[in-house]
């Protein structure tokens, strides 16, 4: 009798712990789901601990001379690169790749050299290529043309995967992630910063209570008489 509810109640303790692992490995990956791949192959540089293959532990190597240098000093060396260099620059290796994809360095590309004169194509690299394209054409035919919009399909775009290049690189990933990581509900289900009214926020009450604690506050009611906000909108904006 003892040996029948020993059994069972072994049983049952697998079952709990069998139940609290699967539920551990479920919260893992709901975890995990709002990180997107990079469409590069670019990994945190935490990723390196866990390479299985020579060609991850070893992915820098095609920086050739450049090896020693931080992802920093390699990212400010290529800044003085025009466009057309940043795509000769990407066929060298993989990691110059990943290096030459880097978003921020076309926006920099876009905003300075082509100014306000560009149509967003889903990625700053894809925007500039995109702009100097549709001004070749307009320039051979004389006419002007309809907007060219590259399509999310192609490489400039990052619409889809490119190549693999095994970067492991905080620098590299963050961007991405910034701007594909999916915010949970949870993060934003309670408002912690408090919310004050123009009408109700002196200086001396916002002095005294948020500016000399350096307490956050979101200001509310600054812009409802401004003209100007009735006219923003994505097509306005952009």
């Amino acid at each position: 009798m003892h040996r029948m509810l020993d059994v069972k109640s072994n049983a049952r303790k697998r079952q709990r712990s069998h139940n609290s692992s699967a539920r551990q490995v479920k919260h893992a990956r709901e975890r995990c789901n709002f990180v997107s791949r990079h469409p590069l192959g670019i990994r945190t540089l935490g990723m390196v601990l866990a390479a299985s293959k020579e060609e991850d532990r070893k992915s820098h190597r095609s920086l050739g001379l450049w090896v020693p240098l931080t992802d920093h000093q390699i990212l400010y060396l290529i800044s003085f690169c025009t466009g057309e260099d940043l795509v000769v620059l990407g066929y060298v290796s993989k990691a110059l790749c990943a290096f030459s994809y880097h978003d921020d360095l076309w926006r920099v590309l876009v905003l300075t050299r082509l100014g306000g004169a560009f149509h967003w194509a889903y990625s700053w690299r894809s925007s500039y290529l995109a702009t100097l394209k549709a001004t070749k054409l307009r320039g051979s035919t004389g006419k002007k043309g309809g907007t060219f919009r590259e399509s999310s399909e192609d490489s400039g775009g990052l619409g889809r995967f490119i190549v693999d290049t095994k970067l492991c690189s905080d620098l590299l990933y963050h961007s991405w992630l910034c701007k594909t990581a999916d915010i949970r509900p949870e993060w934003i289900e309670k408002d912690n910063i408090e919310r004050v009214h123009t009408r109700d926020l002196g200086t001396e009450r916002f002095v005294a209570q948020f500016e000399a604690q350096n307490k956050p506050v979101m200001i509310q009611g600054c812009m409802d008489s401004w003209e100007s906000l009735k006219n923003w909108s994505p097509d306005f904006l952009i």
